[in-house]
């Protein structure tokens, strides 16, 4: 009996330990590893390497040559969402590095709503604001992509073709292709890091400081220089002084009153040190006499 209980025991955590690693294995099949190395040259030209690096892309974008409708809009936006958003995990920004035009999605992580689409592309829907991103990746604008077109829903939008063989994301998007119910596998770059983003929004410049006076007001005349160069007088000669009220020199008091608080200091020191002195040195008298066996006192009363 005992050793068919012991085989039962066996089984059941191997069943346990199948389980566990087929979710594991489910859930680390969810990313598809993709080399930038061998990234067509299409891409490449999309998202350049920057300059003496190999794992950091670059990202140039225009809105000043944009012609979309609600660009104010769009500039606010975009400056929301790659200052507050861009590193803050409340927040998903993703990348999608192998489309055209160059698409730049922003949502709230946890207003994720499911998965929709059927076959070998499927979409990722979030609820509440939704922005969505795309620039123009024409050859004839030297590398830098003006916005073509911007989206901010309110009610939620759709991450297009998120799980696709043919699109390929930022490291941005493991958290969302890691999810247990992800329905295929999703491509990732494995070897770009970072991706710095470079975009012609000026920043806001202070507006200037508003006069306290009002229009017409004269403002007072600057006071003029004197004609001789002004030196101190020096201290004021009392001359001879026949009385006991002699004048009064405050450095004198001063000095006193620092020796005064430097011996207070230090008499208190030494009175706190006394109390201390006369406080333990007692119970660390009593300790040794209790343990050398001198006081009879059974475990008590060591003072």
């Amino acid at each position: 009996m005992k050793r068919v209980r012991w085989r039962k025991r066996l089984l059941a955590a191997m069943c346990a330990m199948m389980c566990l690693l087929g979710l594991s294995v489910q859930a680390f099949a969810s990313i598809r590893n993709v080399s930038y190395a061998d990234a067509a040259a299409e891409l490449k030209r999309y998202f350049p390497l920057l300059e003496g690096t190999t794992d950091t892309c670059v990202l140039n974008v225009s809105f000043e040559n944009s012609s979309v409708a609600n660009l104010e809009e769009a500039k606010e936006a975009w400056k929301m969402v790659m200052g507050e958003w861009l590193n803050d995990p409340e927040y998903t920004v993703l990348f999608a590095m192998q489309t055209s035009p160059v698409t730049v999605y922003a949502c709230k992580t946890s207003n994720f709503s499911g998965w929709s689409g059927s076959g070998s592309s499927r979409s990722a829907n979030f609820s509440g604001d939704f922005y969505e991103f795309s620039f123009y990746t024409s050859r004839d604008t030297g590398g830098i992509f003006p916005l073509n077109r911007f989206v901010h829903s309110s009610n939620g939008g759709q991450v297009s073709s998120f799980v696709s063989p043919n699109t390929v994301w930022y490291k941005s998007a493991v958290a969302l292709a890691s999810r247990s119910d992800c329905p295929g596998a999703v491509g990732i770059y494995q070897d770009i890091n970072t991706i710095v983003v470079r975009d012609d929004i000026r920043a806001d410049e202070p507006e200037p400081p508003s006069s306290s006076s009002e229009p017409g007001d004269p403002l007072p005349p600057l006071p003029s220089e004197p004609d001789e160069p002004w030196t101190p007088a020096g201290p004021p000669d009392f001359g001879e002084v026949d009385s006991e009220y002699l004048p009064y020199d405050s450095s004198v008091f001063e000095s006193l009153m620092w020796y005064l608080r430097d011996v207070i200091g230090s008499a208190g020191r030494v009175i706190l040190l006394i109390v201390f002195l006369l406080t333990v040195v007692p119970l660390i008298r009593a300790a040794l006499k209790h343990a050398l066996g001198k006081n009879d006192d059974h475990g008590g009363g060591l003072i």
